[in-house]
């Protein structure tokens, strides 16, 4: 995890100004030693404090479980997209990706956790191979 800035639809869905940094944490998921999913996720800096607190050190612990392990977290609805080469999700996902491996579009789908006013986005964008984790 490192402060940085939120791309520009997570400014929006997240009422922030340009210049407000934010806690952006980036990993891959795995299924059958393949990456199948690119996790994005965005914390304001002014949301990082109490119960939040203890994401800044998530290290390679998975951040659904510190989400879905504490009942006052609400979930918004999901949001799903389509991503083309253009979209910076889209370029950020497929970064390791041998170039004819890489897809024209991806699909992403983007949830807002709510603990005490206080949000994180969460976005994942699935890879090619989630489909061969999937048929299996």
């Amino acid at each position: 995890m490192q402060m940085s800035k939120p791309l520009l639809g997570e400014l929006a869905s997240m009422r922030l100004s340009s210049r407000e940094p934010a806690l952006v944490r980036e990993v891959y998921l795995l299924g059958g030693g393949q990456p199948v999913v690119f996790a994005h996720s965005v914390l304001p800096r002014r949301h990082l404090r109490g119960a939040w607190l203890g994401l800044r050190v998530l290290s390679n612990k998975p951040l659904g479980a510190s989400l879905f392990a504490n009942p006052k977290v609400c979930r918004a609805g999901l949001e799903f997209k389509k991503l083309t080469p253009q979209h910076k999700l889209y370029q950020l996902a497929i970064a390791h990706m041998q170039k004819p491996q890489q897809p024209n579009i991806l699909w992403a789908r983007r949830s807002i956790f709510i603990l005490n006013h206080a949000k994180i986005i969460v976005t994942e964008v699935f890879l090619p191979h989630v489909l061969t984790q999937v048929k299996q």
